[in-house]
């Protein structure tokens, strides 16, 4: 059972509430207070751009939940830009740690013991120190046997955390703030892998949609609440928490997620 089940409105009048509650779960995953307000912060947005852009549609009666109109205009592009500063600074490079453990099972075709096997019959359970040379990468000699002892070196979360540490202190945050610095091993794993956890498959998600639609560079939270991807994102999502759940790489269960759906009429 998963840890929460979130039903996403769907809305043909407002197909944007569909994204905003898809990222603040994403950005919120265990504080239902602010993705309250960052949904109504977003509404309010969409609202007051809907208005400026067509001052007719604005003109004409509507029906609006009444704490879209509550919102100071200043509040709320801040309570925007601090949910997408969560989601560059914390998610995003969560998901790009778990992507490339996800590659990285993907990519190996072999199987290590079959492989060894392979070798020990061509070369009579020896292997010469030339060839070893070609296939540092995934074996080693062993000169009491004279055989071979294979090794993988995927990529850790540990290793992952200390290149991520690296990047986020060399590169700017974006949203308009400075740059971060003082980013170790120790607490990307506490502040950035431990807290996604649970919205790791939707962080994947999101993250394939920005690659794929985006200048992952430049897209703004306007962008996000503005475009038709959610509903893909949703199926993505649910996809990427099945895997996660069954492998031993992220030791990540089903219980220690939140599943999103899309809600049925």
């Amino acid at each position: 059972m998963p840890l929460e089940t979130v039903h996403l409105p769907s809305d043909e009048h407002y197909p944007q509430r569909t994204a905003a509650a898809f990222l603040s779960i994403v950005a919120y995953p265990s504080n239902l207070n602010k993705r309250r307000r960052f949904e109504l912060a977003a509404g309010s947005s969409v609202l007051r751009r809907r208005a400026l852009d067509n001052p007719e549609w604005a003109m004409t009666p509507q029906t609006v939940t009444p704490g879209l109109l509550l919102m100071n205009p200043h509040k709320v592009d801040k309570t925007l830009d601090d949910c997408g500063l969560q989601i560059i600074t914390r998610r995003l490079p969560a998901a790009q740690m778990a992507g490339t453990i996800m590659a990285d099972d993907a990519t190996k075709q072999f199987d290590p013991e079959k492989l060894a096997n392979a070798f020990r019959k061509v070369l009579g359970g020896k292997i010469s120190k030339a060839v070893l040379k070609i296939r540092v990468d995934i074996e080693q000699y062993d000169p009491k046997t004279e055989g071979i002892v294979l090794r993988q070196r995927s990529p850790t979360v540990n290793a992952l955390a200390e290149h991520t540490a690296q990047a986020l202190n060399r590169a700017p945050t974006g949203w308009g703030r400075r740059r971060a610095t003082g980013w170790t091993r120790e607490n990307v794993i506490s502040r950035i892998w431990t807290p996604t956890k649970p919205v790791l498959h939707l962080a994947l998600a999101l993250r394939g949609v920005i690659i794929s639609k985006f200048d992952e560079r430049a897209v703004n939270m306007h962008e996000l609440l503005e475009s038709d991807w959610v509903l893909n994102a949703i199926q993505w999502a649910e996809a990427e928490r099945l895997v996660i759940a069954e492998s031993d790489r992220f030791r990540i269960n089903e219980h220690q997620m939140i599943q999103v759906l899309l809600k049925s009429d």
